[in-house]
């Protein structure tokens, strides 16, 4: 069973900045399409720069980007030619993944959480949300479109919390 954004913290606080948890994310688009990401994030501790403190945040390394899935990238699964029809059936195609960097942290107001997930593979382009906590999980709906409707709901999940080897200087 996975782990609150609370338990994960405070495991994460008392590793420090050697810390890090799998994470998982999946999202469900108006327009039909699903996608899941999967891998780490590091747990970076809140300072104070210039009379400013900055939070502590969960997020990707530049070199460690989550790998995301999408539902409409299909995979021919079907055995070398033949007489048959060839389809490309599988969805979330392991040839056709994106780059996603992702960063959750508490926003100005203490209770809630936002994620800023930046698309590596469109360019660095970047998407913002609010988050809020539904047991073990944070949910978030999609920016709204040019309707006003948000375009989707995100649900992100947390696994094992790990101390980073790193290396004697």
């Amino acid at each position: 069973m996975g782990k609150s954004y609370e338990e994960v913290m405070k495991e994460l606080r008392g590793i420090g900045a050697t810390g890090r948890v799998t994470v998982s994310v999946a999202a469900n688009h108006d327009n039909g399409v699903i996608s899941y990401a999967t891998g780490t994030l590091r747990y970076y501790p809140a300072y104070t720069m210039r009379f400013m403190r900055v939070p502590e945040r969960l997020a990707t390394d530049s070199s460690n980007p989550l790998i995301t899935y999408f539902s409409d990238r299909r995979l021919d699964i079907d055995p070398e030619p033949g007489p048959h029809l060839r389809m490309d059936r599988q969805p979330f195609s392991a040839n056709e993944v994106d780059k996603l960097g992702m960063v959750i942290s508490r926003s100005i107001l203490p209770a809630e959480l936002d994620v800023t997930f930046i698309l590596i593979s469109w360019g660095n382009a970047t998407v913002s949300m609010s988050l809020e906590p539904r047991e073990n999980l944070l949910v978030g709906a999609e920016p709204s479109d040019e309707t006003g409707k948000p375009t989707g709901v995100i649900t992100i999940s947390f696994g094992d919390v790990t101390q980073e080897t790193v290396p004697p200087r």
